[in-house]
């Protein structure tokens, strides 16, 4: 799958804003409806470092699998969407140790109120060998603030 360039940072930036795995999918369904206002400055600064980096590219990578499972999961109810994305995230987060797909579960559970699974998640997330430096900020941030409601 080849993304342009608006498609990929709104992906991106629905990741790090914590989309909902269904606002994800409907970000690149209806890339052009979504507004994603940046400062670009700091997108540039921030992304130039890492655009000849094999981490981005993982990180695209790993964004086309999570489309992808998305978008096979479309034509049914919402509440079956809803859990046929969770499914198959599991299944990359563990199968495929996609380290997106384990941050969007980490996520959606947050978003149940399930802390224990999310952070479960982003510990996994966290964890993995393959997650870039450049996105571990992201999922210790999101890990920490489940961290504080729980305790």
């Amino acid at each position: 799958m080849v993304y342009s360039k608006p498609l990929f940072f709104g992906l991106l930036a629905c990741l790090v804003l914590n989309c909902s795995a269904s606002e994800q999918h409907a970000s690149s369904a209806k890339n052009k409806a979504m507004i994603v206002t940046i400062d670009n400055t700091q997108k540039n600064k921030d992304l130039s470092q890492y655009s000849d980096n094999d981490a981005l590219l993982d990180l695209s990578k790993k964004l086309d699998d999570f489309v992808e499972i998305s978008s096979n999961c479309l034509g049914k109810t919402e509440i079956k969407t809803s859990i046929c994305i969770v499914r198959e995230l599991e299944k990359i987060a563990g199968e495929q140790n996609n380290y997106i797909a384990q941050h969007m579960l980490g996520n959606i559970y947050e978003k149940r109120d399930n802390f224990k699974l999310s952070l479960q998640w982003y510990e996994l997330a966290l964890s993995n060998e393959n997650l870039p430096h450049f996105y571990k900020a992201q999922i210790q941030a999101d890990y920490e603030r489940v961290r504080l409601k729980v305790f």
